[in-house]
């Protein structure tokens, strides 16, 4: 739980920096979208993708603080198009 509550705290702060929307976290899932706006309207992909390669650098980070939480590995997934 500590584990996870640093790495996840680590996306939160990446979340605001994107002006982005955390939907929710279920177990070891992050899910977050991009906040339609008039201003972010056509930028809501690009924002998501720089977050996602932002999650990558934090990960990296993450394993390279030591040993006591041991390495994690994570996927990424990116869905467009209109929610129904």
């Amino acid at each position: 739980v500590v584990m996870l509550n640093d790495i996840f705290s680590r996306f939160d702060y990446l979340v605001d920096i994107y002006d982005l929307n955390k939907v929710k976290t279920i177990g070891d899932c992050y899910m977050v979208t991009s906040i339609p706006s008039d201003e972010l309207e056509h930028d809501g992909c690009s924002r998501v993708c720089r977050f996602a390669l932002d999650m990558m650098k934090a990960v990296r980070s993450f394993n390279n603080t030591g040993p006591r939480h041991g390495q994690i590995n994570f996927r990424i997934g990116i869905a467009t198009g209109q929610v129904v």
